[in-house]
């Protein structure tokens, strides 16, 4: 699903509408659609289901250095 363009046009579809009412300094620009599911057991999320910044950094850093390019 997260390689399905229409899926991907309907969430920047989405995302600019929620774009809308917002400042712009706090509007999306790019995001990426993570073809695995984040867990405690991988270390991406805590206990309590937050995200664990660095270690999403370090896996998905290819992805995060192509939204900068």
């Amino acid at each position: 699903m997260v390689h399905n363009i229409k899926v991907i046009q309907l969430l920047k579809d989405e995302v600019e509408d929620l774009n809308e009412a917002l400042p712009n300094f706090q509007r999306v620009r790019n995001f990426v659609l993570c073809p695995t599911e984040w867990t405690t057991t991988a270390g991406e999320l805590t206990t309590t289901l937050k995200p664990v910044r660095s270690v999403l950094e370090r896996h998905y850093e290819k992805e995060i250095e192509k939204m900068y390019q």
